[in-house]
């Protein structure tokens, strides 16, 4: 049995947007990160993709926010939809490494964490 941190669409467009209490939010999830990190289990970032619009693939707003840089063995999903199991290879991928245990970290719980969580359940 492994773990996983989800770090959930933490990106440069929506931190500008600045969501209520910006700071301590990424001072704790900073604090978060390197919690799972130094404990040396994963750490998988997931983006929020778009064709075109605030989070337009290949973006600048598009990448992870620059305070939580993913490291060079981290891996990163790219979603277009609220679930960011679909169409992203994310369950193959937890499956091949044995993971079955998910803690989630991210912006707007109420839109992608809220139906992640529900369709991993």
């Amino acid at each position: 049995m492994a773990q996983a941190l989800i770090v959930i669409d933490i990106q440069e467009g929506l931190v500008k947007e600045n969501p209520f209490d910006t700071k301590n939010f990424i001072i704790n999830t900073k604090a978060i990160i390197q919690h799972f990190r130094d404990q040396n289990i994963e750490v998988i970032f997931i983006r929020h993709s778009e064709d075109e619009g605030l989070l337009a693939m290949g973006s600048d707003n598009w990448q992870v926010y620059h305070e939580l840089k993913p490291q060079e063995n981290e891996k990163i999903f790219n979603k277009y939809y609220n679930s960011f199991f679909k169409d992203t290879k994310l369950k193959e991928y937890l499956n091949r490494k044995n993971i079955t245990d998910l803690t989630f970290v991210g912006m707007q719980v109420e839109f992608c964490i809220d139906t992640s969580v529900k369709v991993g359940f």
